[in-house]
């Protein structure tokens, strides 16, 4: 109950931001338009500044190594269903398509980030490592087969959606964060003279370091307004069941599978990292994944509607399932 309490309580500043992001929109303070223009400005310049920040600023274990397995098994267990409940239920090939996409696919970024921020701080590495690698790599090779399946496809091949995933600021700021970790870099002379060139080296590193820590500084509060800006009220009242079959998937399937496999394959039993592992699999849709679902000519209007509904669903659903499966 303690944790449940601790969650919620943490989850609401969070949002409450995205509640400001939608109510801008709505009273025309911000418009839909404004969404693209800070999408850029987190995904090219705070969101990767915040990546290399976090895996500076604390330990990276051997341990995470093993943590894309937790996502990538939850959403081969959650692909599946959504494709054979779609069948049993006799969903058309576009509902199909989109249920798969975004009920395999979490918000791993644009929530998952500042969530591990609010209740995990240290934990920042091991998000970065699941968001990454677990969640950003399969989702354009995945997007692009469902959308050659049961939509249009956009004449992507493989190739080029890896390629994507691979050349995206995200993905490069992880890597660059994990080199420059990795790299042996020289301390303090042990005499403890400092020489010229030494010391404007180590000013310079440091006025470095602050000033990414300020841009990373902006990430939360833009990406969960701007996560606000996007979000469709008015496409839940065309589709609320197919929500509803996506919404046990997402945030009740996806979490339990997410922790069997932290606990029982991969013996993690650092409550704490458990607790990670299941807030990664808790999340609802992924904002890019509900895009593709349009882009690809599958059922833009469900996926607007599963990120609505779902985005707002969550913030009872995460505490309850870290609650449940602490």
């Amino acid at each position: 109950m303690h944790l449940l309490s601790t969650v919620l309580i943490s989850a609401l500043p969070l949002f409450s931001l995205v509640g400001l992001g939608y109510f801008a929109k709505r009273y025309r303070v911000l418009h839909l338009t404004d969404s693209d223009v800070l999408s850029r400005f987190v995904m090219d310049i705070t969101l990767p500044a915040f990546i290399i920040d976090a895996l500076l600023s604390n330990k990276i274990h051997s341990s995470y190594a093993g943590l894309p397995l937790v996502i990538w098994t939850a959403q081969i267990a959650v692909f599946v269903l959504a494709i054979a409940i779609s069948k049993l239920l006799r969903y058309g090939p576009k509902q199909t398509g989109t249920t798969a996409l975004v009920a395999t696919f979490a918000n791993t970024g644009y929530l998952g980030y500042p969530m591990t921020m609010a209740l995990f701080p240290t934990m920042m590495p091991a998000t970065v490592i699941m968001d990454q690698i677990g969640m950003g790599t399969p989702l354009y090779p995945t997007a692009g087969m469902l959308g050659s399946i049961y939509g249009r496809s956009t004449g992507q091949t493989l190739r080029q959606s890896v390629v994507r995933v691979l050349r995206s600021p995200l993905f490069v700021a992880m890597i660059a964060g994990l080199i420059i970790r990795l790299i042996p870099w020289p301390g303090p002379p042990a005499t403890g003279n400092w020489s010229l060139p030494y010391s404007v080296a180590a000013a310079v590193a440091h006025g470095i370091g602050v000033s990414l820590h300020y841009i990373a500084g902006a990430t939360v509060p833009v990406v969960l307004i701007s996560l606000g800006i996007i979000l469709r009220p008015s496409a839940l009242r065309q589709c609320l069941p197919q929500v509803g079959v996506i919404a046990i998937l997402k945030l009740v399937v996806a979490p339990i599978v997410g922790f069997l496999v932290a606990r029982h394959v991969l013996g993690i039993h650092d409550h704490i990292l458990t607790a990670v592992c299941v807030l990664e699999c808790s999340l609802p849709p992924s904002a890019n994944a509900t895009l593709l679902s349009g882009q690809y000519d599958m059922d833009g209007t469900l996926g607007a509607a599963a990120f609505f509904a779902l985005t707002l669903g969550s913030a009872l659903t995460i505490p309850l399932m870290l609650a449940i499966l602490h």
